[in-house]
C-alpha cells in the first residue's frame, strides 16, 4: 500500500511534537507573563527597588559630602544606575544579584557616615533616608513572590513541563 511507511510515521511525529510544543507555548506563556505582572505591579518588588535605589542615592549624596572615600560613593551610585535601568528588563535573578551588590555597598555608606559627625539638619535627613531605604528592604523581603514563583515551578508545572517549556522558548520566571 505505502511504499515508504517510514515517511508516515516520522511526518506524524513531526505533527505530534510541534502541535505539543506549539500548545505548551500558547498556553504557558501568558502564565509566565504574570510573574513580570506580580513583579512590576504597583507595591511589589519593582517598585521598592525603586525606593531602595532614591534612598542610596540620597545617601552617597551625604557620604560625598561628609568626604566618604570616593570610590564607594561612586560604585553605589554606579550599582543604583544599574539596577534601575534594568528594572523590566532583565530576569528577577539578575536583578536580585544587582540588588545584593546595592545593599552590600549602601550599608558600607550608612556604616561611614554614622561615624561621621552629621549637622542636626543632616542628621534628619540621613534618618529619613534611612527609614525610606530600611522599609523598602523589609517590603523586598516580605514579598511573596518567590514563594509563588517555586510554587508554580515545582508543583504546577514539574520538570517534564518546565522542560517543554524551555523547548519551545517559554521564559518562565525566576526567583528575585
Amino acid at each position: 500500500m505505502l511504499k515508504k511507511p517510514w515517511f508516515v510515521v516520522i511526518l506524524c511525529l513531526l505533527i505530534v511534537i510541534g502541535s505539543t510544543l506549539y500548545n505548551v507555548h500558547k498556553d504557558l506563556d501568558p502564565q509566565c507573563a504574570q510573574f513580570k505582572n506580580i513583579f512590576t505591579c504597583p507595591g511589589g518588588i519593582a517598585e521598592q527597588l525603586n525606593l531602595v535605589c532614591s534612598a542610596s542615592n540620597g545617601i552617597v549624596k551625604l557620604a560625598e559630602k561628609y568626604g566618604v572615600d570616593e570610590f564607594d560613593t561612586f560604585n553605589t551610585e554606579d550599582i543604583c544606575t544599574s539596577l534601575r535601568l534594568s528594572i523590566g528588563d532583565a530576569e528577577a535573578s539578575e536583578l536580585a544579584s544587582l540588588y545584593r551588590m546595592l545593599i552590600a555597598s549602601t550599608d558600607d555608606l550608612r556604616n561611614s557616615l554614622r561615624l561621621k559627625e552629621l549637622s542636626a539638619a543632616d542628621a534628619k535627613l540621613f534618618s529619613d533616608f534611612d527609614a525610606e531605604y530600611l522599609t523598602a528592604q523589609r517590603s523586598i523581603g516580605e514579598s511573596a513572590y518567590n514563594t509563588s514563583v517555586d510554587n508554580y515551578l515545582n508543583k504546577d508545572l514539574g520538570a517534564f513541563s518546565r522542560f517543554f517549556a524551555r523547548l519551545c522558548g517559554v521564559k518562565l520566571p525566576t526567583k528575585f
